[in-house]
């Protein structure tokens, strides 16, 4: 791992947009809603619809 000087630190700190970031981190959770499982820990019907859907590609 590269070595990285305490001013090269301070200048990229200085100028991180943390607005994407968190806007990013909202997405993720959206799609975790999406996509993650139900409170009975069954995959979403969206999961089982692309499943159907690969299932019936192949045959």
């Amino acid at each position: 791992m590269p070595q990285y000087t305490q001013e090269y630190r301070q200048k990229i700190y200085e100028g991180f947009e943390t607005t994407r970031l968190l806007s990013a981190v909202d997405h993720v959770d959206q799609l975790r809603r999406l996509l993650g499982d139900d409170e009975d820990f069954r995959p979403p019907q969206i999961r089982q619809d692309l499943q159907q859907q690969q299932f019936q590609i192949q045959t």
